[in-house]
């Protein structure tokens, strides 16, 4: 049997000829998809791959042509997204790219050559990790980002696959460039520190209590 990880996984769901939402009909054209799919049924709690028919998974054949049924695999695993909002809505997504399969694209997160919007979502990352140098620190358990100047205010991390559908990616690319570059990086950084306070005073008085606003 084989050892079920979302890599592996992968390799199934593309090979799945969708029909009804997560259910479709998967055919084993070799002994190496067989026994890939044989290994993903015996370990349905973990892969979430469930048949729709009564099989006996020890007698199924190469060419027997099965209806499946893709569950949510364990969360350790990786994400079965449906789509890129998903993706977004995953444990910690909005700040770290995770393991995932999306569905609507027939892609996996290790695959070359994603579709667009994935490479505008890891430029979106980097200005997240870029700020969370600014701020305080950066929560990853609540995706929030803690700014301290006069007082505390809080920035949760806030944003759905349209807003990055309309990044236009050279100008993130430059703003990224310039706040990388080794010259004057330190002030470039207390700047940009000291324009986000501004910004959401304006919305949001830092006092001694934690106050709320949205980054999106």
């Amino acid at each position: 049997m084989k050892t079920m990880n979302l890599k592996t996984l992968s390799k199934l769901y593309k090979n799945v000829e969708l029909f009804d939402g997560r259910k479709g009909y998967f055919t084993a054209a070799d002994t190496g998809e067989l026994e890939l799919l044989q290994s993903a049924l015996a370990d349905s709690t973990n892969t979430g791959v469930h048949l729709l028919q009564a099989f006996d998974i020890e007698q199924l054949t190469v060419g027997t042509r099965v209806e499946l049924e893709l569950s949510d695999p364990r969360t350790g695993l990786g994400l079965l997204a449906d789509s890129f909002d998903d993706v977004l809505q995953f444990r910690k997504g909005k700040i770290q790219k995770s393991r995932f399969y999306l569905i609507e694209n027939a892609w996996y997160s290790e695959d070359e050559n994603g579709p667009a919007i994935v490479d505008k979502y890891l430029s979106v990352l980097k200005l997240v990790e870029l700020l969370g140098l600014v701020a305080a620190y950066l929560d990853k358990d609540t995706q929030q980002l803690v700014f301290v100047n006069n007082g505390k205010f809080i920035l949760p991390v806030q944003y759905v696959t349209n807003d990055i559908e309309q990044i236009n990616q050279d100008s993130l690319s430059n703003l990224m460039s310039f706040f990388e570059s080794p010259i004057h990086k330190e002030q470039k950084l207390k700047i940009l520190e000291k324009v986000i306070c501004k910004k959401y005073k304006k919305t949001t008085e830092c006092t001694g209590q934690p106050k709320q606003d949205t980054f999106s």
